[in-house]
């Protein structure tokens, strides 16, 4: 299970500024906990939240696996509201790698945090190899570049753009 957190900066920026990914194995329910714990400013030690819980952060709109009603439905029972994501393999990394072109400014319109080091490693062994589609339909260690496709495509849509 991969959840990635962004925000968008004044000149369209996507900023991607943190990270859940944890193994295969463990329940819809067990995550949509501990995502929720990380919203609410607690902390994961291993498997464990700590700290007290605060505030939910407040977040604009969340997309998640297409196919995985499950999943979704473990995340909004919890309160955090997602919608099925776009599930075109294709056009998610051509929105991926639209913001990551540099522009006229030279600069791209993604940005990874170094509090995301999986979503970093995964998409730039994706943006690398020139046959994407190929590397994305082996489908193994890409969960955190799913929801940076997710991202990238639903925040396309939510613009209206």
């Amino acid at each position: 299970t991969a959840v990635v957190w962004g925000t968008l900066g004044d000149d369209n920026t996507l900023y991607i500024y943190r990270e859940y990914y944890k193994a295969k194995g463990l329940s819809y329910p067990w995550h949509a906990d501990r995502v929720l714990a990380v919203e609410c400013g607690q902390t994961l030690k291993g498997d464990e939240i700590e700290g007290r819980a605060g505030e939910q952060e407040p977040i604009e709109a969340g997309w998640g696996d297409p196919a995985s009603r499950e999943g979704r439905d473990a995340f909004n029972a919890v309160g955090l509201e997602t919608w099925p994501a776009e599930n075109d393999v294709q056009l998610g990394y051509d929105r991926v790698r639209d913001r990551l072109r540099l522009r006229a400014d030279n600069r791209p319109r993604i940005k990874f945090f170094t509090t995301c080091p999986i979503s970093i490693k995964q998409i730039g062994g994706l943006v690398r190899n020139h046959k994407m589609i190929e590397v994305v339909q082996m489908k193994k260690d890409d969960h955190a570049a799913d929801a940076v496709r997710y991202l990238c495509c639903g925040v396309y849509s939510w613009l209206g753009l």
